[in-house]
């Protein structure tokens, strides 16, 4: 690094010394203003303690250059800075630093100085240290001012956050957005944020790096490197804050080379996990291994270190070089060292490429209390186990609070609960041993020692109120909880992986440490899915989640989600653009009126930590980019490109900012930049929407909330399409959230990956049908073709559509309609391959706090469960929104069957289900499930807030299976209604399997009250179409799947639509509640048979009918109910009627009503008087329907069916037209 600048009086008279001797001597004269002047500053951070009444302990933490003050300095030894360090109440000290790390070939050395001050009274304070000056050859602020203060709450018995990093941060060029986090921790386990100094705080014109920017509740930095010059240096300070006070962390920003080779990376173990939280007992020892390594052969790596505490060890000593290079730290703090510490490691190979990791040091006291010591043998949780003397004998314990309950005497190291087990105190764990809960249920207030948990999936842990962090270590293979609780008032950190099989519950501070993979894992099987309580806590995401979600083996249509993606600070995401997301559409066509390829588009967005730029980058197939593409056809030429905000799926919304044509926003700078393709049409856009930027008085700062609420879209404007030829919605989630193919296709290609199934168990195939299908849209291929497997919701077109791209889209963005055969194990070619059960993953950061989704005004909306949890609809915020919604039952249809609608539908009380029979649904929207809703009014938008108080108390349950009716006792909120109470009538569309079994394909209600309208209203649902059989009810125009009328009376007809229906046999079930004391009946007309079928209004009658080559047979009002005056026993009284009739199969129903009980033989017999047909039926008595089977098809002709029983006997002529 470069000499600094001197005053001018010291440059110009040190310019005319020309003898050593003489410099040395002058050296002398001036040393006073050497020290404060000439010094190089590095790196610059401040922390305190609350010691006692207004007594604060402070720790200033500073690099230097190494021979600034003499000497380069070794470890251990001091160095008077002679800089100034104010208290803020007018007493100051001058700074001495004991040396813990120096990097000779940095020629920088770190060290700090702890020092107490007493104020004379509570208060505020701002301490404080400000000098000159930095390096020279800083990009920015060279030769600057340094300041860098803390406000101090006095007498408060708080303390402030702590933070540490290496002097100089190493980040690759050409980089969008390199990021590094920023490592802190605050003791009293207060929530941090994170903001960037301003000059009044970080010195005389001092200013941050031009493309720097920060996330404000992770600390994670952002550097937009592109154009930046390897070598360059940046200086940076960042201000932390734990909610009532600040301490800096100013630091230098150094650009590395990213043209060749790979960096260094630290080894896991036996470095410990990065940000892991060791908590260790003042005067016990604390030792670990660090490692790292570099791949590129010839390479070296140096180890250094920042914030190491006085007193502590690396052995070999820092810096280390080597590859592997390796060290181990050792220290024993004493009750002096009490308080947070972060050691911030940092690996740097030859090329100036560096990785960094961290490490959080607690030291805290032993309990008031004594040191209780385990036996060698006894029930842990058992008082009599423990004993005052080292080996477990002495004095027992009381109880278990107040105390240091330290695990010893087990050679083996492995210490086995065997009962639940409360621990007030403190639980010490040895190093190398660990904590076996063995399915019990663990309470522990605070935990020392670096020893690890053991779990399972029947095992709980509890974190109680505390004075200090818990570090939540695991044994590696035993990474398992079943429920895990964070009580409020006490503060965890996950290190290690954990895998959750129930439930966590976050009521106090709950930390992931830092980490580019999943540390907590939601696990789903067959018999549960793990969830995540309302959160009343807070939950810190340093780490992603993956969230998993069990899928028993069918063959079947899903509505899928993934409740992964919150963005707090940077997200990621894109846009698939495609002409049928237009609202307006047509035929692409030359100027000649021939036709055109299909035009397309990618598109992919970066927002920084500090949501001040989005990046861009659009690549657009068949536009004619330039006006030269495609000579002689102006059609495809492209006139504009903006991305608008404000609207859902399917409307429009106006210009926010436009980057081609007009309007052009993108100004302040302009940055566009556009890449024709070399051969074929269309090209590249890249740009940055930069934050004052926008349309129509708007900013990037103003359209953000519609951005990340998915209500904006990029548009593509041509010569034939001027309001828009190809349209894409674009969907942002947090960083590292997966695609849908990184995380239900796991990452693979069937067709392109070389193990297409590299998880067996997980993930499922997708395909993308004619259009979309290829592997560059990231879908897997089907040898024999293959429909799109992926579909959104159209809510102009009113019906679920192709989904275009797996690669670029967030698996969060969108519930998805997915057909899921099994794992990606199964052939996609053989449609008679069993299916198998699958588990599909998801990974991102999880959905925290309010999630507000738009609603459509025209058709249904499909709306993706936010939340790792069951939702309760019935207490979601509606807004503009029916009380009713839809979900998607994979189990009906029948064997062949690929699932269908299932609604759950308001009636003014509680939720009616609809069908009833075959999903006795809760109103709980389950973890990774979609629902459909619909607007009040038609043609007014609204939306649906889901709230973390919407979230179930109860076990996160398979989807439809089956709970209570009534309300629910914890909420009193309105629940499942009872079917079998109230009026009202119950048709459902059923077909018959292969074996002969019944299932259920559709159903459709009508309800009666004397409260409900004779005119459609909210009270009335929408039917929505299945992919197979449908049956609705039409009412003033409408189909509807359950219709409310004021009350049942004559000449009222249930006007069925039956459609999507194929050649088979099917039955109508007709089952009426609560209708028998009205003095009317009923009559099934069919339409197609010409025929009128008395059926009961007391007791469930079940209709065969069958569907043939006739399209007769199929039509759309084959079936009608009509409401008749009279009882069914003046109609049919003490009678016996067939139906069909012409027979149409093998089947004939019976209906006998009012008949008495007994055995009833039945013969049919041809026209020459043969029998053909004779068996005995047993009647229970009163009205039933009876199921008459014949042994072959009757061949056609007319034949005389005869009912003999006890003083009774029919005879009915039936036809065949077989």
């Amino acid at each position: 690094m470069s000499n600094r600048k001197l005053p001018l009086a010291f440059t110009g008279f040190f310019g005319l010394l020309k003898s050593k001797k003489l410099f040395s001597l002058m050296i002398g004269v001036f040393l006073i203003p050497l020290v404060l002047y000439a010094s190089h500053f590095r790196y610059g951070s401040i922390s305190w303690t609350n010691a006692s009444g207004n007594t604060v302990v402070f720790k200033i933490s500073q690099a230097w250059r190494g021979d600034a003050f003499g000497p380069f300095p070794s470890v251990g030894s001091t160095v008077n800075t002679g800089e100034p360090f104010a208290f803020g109440d007018g007493g100051s000290v001058s700074i001495v630093l004991t040396v813990t790390s120096v990097n000779n070939s940095e020629n920088w050395f770190y060290g700090e100085m702890t020092v107490s001050h007493t104020y004379a009274a509570p208060g505020t304070y701002t301490a404080s240290n400000a000098s000159c000056c930095r390096i020279s050859n800083l990009i920015n602020n060279g030769d600057g001012n340094f300041r860098t203060a803390t406000t101090v709450n006095v007498g408060s018995g708080n303390s402030s956050p702590v933070s540490s990093l290496v002097p100089i941060i190493d980040v690759p060029s050409n980089q969008a957005a390199a990021t590094f986090p920023i490592p802190a921790t605050d003791p009293n386990g207060s929530a941090l944020s994170y903001r960037f100094a301003t000059s009044a705080e970080a010195g005389p014109t001092f200013s941050q790096p031009s493309g720097l920017s920060i996330n404000s509740s992770t600390g994670v930095l952002t550097f937009n490197t592109i154009g930046k010059s390897n070598g360059q240096l940046y200086s940076a300070q960042v201000i932390i804050s734990d909610g009532s006070v600040i301490v800096p962390l100013d630091f230098i920003i150094r650009i590395s080379n990213t043209t060749t080779g790979t960096s260094p990376y630290f080894v896991y173990p036996p470095t410990p996990t990065n940000a892991q939280v060791f908590n260790v007992v003042a005067g016990n020892n604390l030792n670990f291994n660090v490692q790292a390594r570099d791949d590129d052969a010839g390479n070296t790596v140096t180890l250094s270190v920042a914030g190491a505490p006085i007193g502590s060890t690396f052995t070999p000593p820092l810096p280390s070089v080597g590859n592997p290079a390796s060290t181990v730290f050792s220290w024993t703090p004493t009750l002096a060292n009490l308080g947070s510490y972060i050691l911030n490691i940092n690996a740097q190979d030859n090329t100036l490429r560096s990785a960094n990791t961290s490490v959080t040091i607690n030291v805290i006291s032993a309990p008031t209390g004594p040191i209780y010591y385990s036996k060698s043998t006894g029930d842990l949780h058992n008082v009599l186990t423990w004993g005052l003397n080292t080996d477990g004998s002495g004095a027992n314990p009381t109880d278990f609070s107040d105390s240091t309950f330290q695990l010893a005497n087990r050679g083996s190291g492995i210490y086995n609960m065997t009962g639940n087990w409360t621990v007030g105190g403190t639980v010490n764990i040895p190093t190398s041993s660990e904590l076996r809960i063995n399915g019990f249920s663990l309470s522990i207030a605070e935990k020392a020692g670096t020893g690890t948990f053991s779990g399972s999936a029947a095992s709980n842990l509890t974190t109680l109120a505390s004075g200090n962090p818990i570090a939540l270590d695991f044994t590696a293979g035993s990474q398992a909880l079943n429920d895990l609780t964070i009580n409020s008032g006490s503060n965890a950190t996950l290190n290690t992986v954990l895998n959750l099989y129930n439930a966590i519950s976050i009521n106090g501070m709950f930390t992931l440490a830092h980490q580019h993979f999943p540390l907590l894992i939601m696990k789903s099987t067959a018999s549960n899915t793990a969830r995540i309580a309302p959160i009343t806590g807070t939950l810190v995401q340093d780490a992603p989640v993956q969230v998993e979600r069990y899928i028993p083996a069918r063959r079947a249509w899903r509505i899928l989600s993934a409740p992964v993606g919150g963005v707090s600070g940077a997200a990621t995401g894109g846009a698939s653009l495609t002409h049928a997301q237009e609202t307006v559409q047509g035929a692409l066509v030359t100027s000649s009126g021939s036709p055109r390829p299909l035009s397309f588009g990618n598109a992919t967005f970066s927002l920084n930590a500090a949501q001040t730029e989005m990046t861009m980058s659009v690549t657009v197939f068949n536009l004619d980019v330039t006006g030269s593409q495609t000579p002689g056809d102006n059609n495809d030429n492209l006139m504009a490109a903006h991305i608008h905000v404000g609207a859902a799926p399917g409307e429009n919304a106006p210009v926010r900012w436009g980057f081609f044509g007009a309007p052009d926003n993108d100004v302040n700078p302009k940055q566009l930049s556009i890449t024709p393709f070399a051969s074929g049409v269309g090209g590249t856009f890249t740009s940055i929407w930069d934050v004052s930027e926008g349309n129509g008085g708007t900013t990037l700062t103003t359209n953000l909330p519609g951005i990340l609420a998915g209500l904006s879209y990029i548009n593509f404007h041509t010569v034939q399409f001027p309001g828009g030829e190809i349209r894409g919605q674009i969907s942002l989630a947090g960083t590292g959230t997966q695609t849908v193919n990184q995380a239900w296709q796991e990452g693979s290609i069937l067709g392109v990956s070389p193990n297409p199934n590299p998880f067996p168990g997980y993930g499922t195939h997708i395909t993308g049908g004619p259009v979309f299908g290829s592997t560059s849209n990231g879908f897997d291929q089907n040898p024999e073709g293959a429909a799109s497997s992926l579909k959104t919701y159209n809510s102009t077109v009113n019906n679920w559509v192709d989904y275009p791209n797996t690669n670029i889209t967030p698996v969060g963005a969108h519930a998805f309609m997915t057909f899921v055969r099994g794992d990606r194990g199964i052939p996609l070619s053989f449609n008679t391959v069993p299916p198998t059960s699958t588990t599909l993953r998801a990974t991102g950061s999880l959905k925290v706090g309010d999630q507000t989704f738009p609603v459509s005004g025209s058709g249904f909306t499909a709306i993706p469960n936010p939340f790792a949890s069951p939702i309760n609809f019935a207490t979601i915020t509606r807004n503009g929104v029916q009380n009713n919604f839809y979900v998607w039952d994979p189990k009906m249809g029948g064997a062949n069957g690929v699932g269908a609608y299932v609604l759950l539908s308001f009636n003014g009380a509680s939720y009616d289900v609809i069908p009833a029979s075959v999903s006795p649904e809760s109103q709980y929207i389950q973890s990774g499930q979609g629902f459909m809703v619909r607007p009040s009014a038609a043609g007014v938008a609204g939306s649906i807030t889901i709230k973390e108080s919407d979230k179930s108390a109860t076990p996160a349950m398979d989807v439809f299976r089956t709970t209570g009716g009534g309300r629910s006792a914890a909420s009193g909120m309105p629940v499942i209604a009872d079917p079998n109470t109230g009026q009202g009538i119950r048709v459902t569309l059923q077909v018959v399997n292969d074996d002969r079994s019944i299932a259920v394909a559709d159903e459709v209600f009508a309800s009666y009250k004397s409260q409900f309208s004779d005119k459609v209203d909210d009270l009335d649902a929408a039917k929505m179409d299945n992919v197979q059989e449908n049956l609705g009810l039409i009412s003033e125009g409408k189909t509807l799947m359950a219709e409310r009328r004021s009350q049942l009376k004559e000449g009222d007809v249930l006007a069925l639509k039956l459609w999507n229906t194929t050649a088979k046999t099917y039955l109508l079930e007709i089952n009426p509640t609560g209708l028998s004391g009205l003095g009317l009946s009923a009559v099934l007309d069919d339409k197609y048979l010409n025929t009128s079928m008395p059926i009961s209004l007391h007791t469930k009658s079940q209709i065969s009918f069958m569907v043939n080559g006739n399209s007769a047979s199929a039509r759309a009002d084959r079936f009608q109910v009509r409401i008749i005056k009279g009882g069914l026993d003046e109609i049919t009284k003490n009678t016996i009627t067939a139906y069909p009739n012409p027979i149409v199969n093998k089947n004939i129903s019976l209906m006998f009503d009012n008949k008495a009980a007994g055995q009833y033989n039945v013969t049919i017999v041809n026209s020459i008087g043969q029998v053909v047909l004779r068996k005995a039926i047993q009647h229970a008595g009163g009205t039933s329907l009876q199921t008459l089977t014949l042994d072959k098809m009757l061949t056609k002709g007319t034949y005389q069916l005869k009912i003999e029983g006890k003083e009774t006997s029919t005879n009915i002529s039936v036809i065949s037209n077989q």
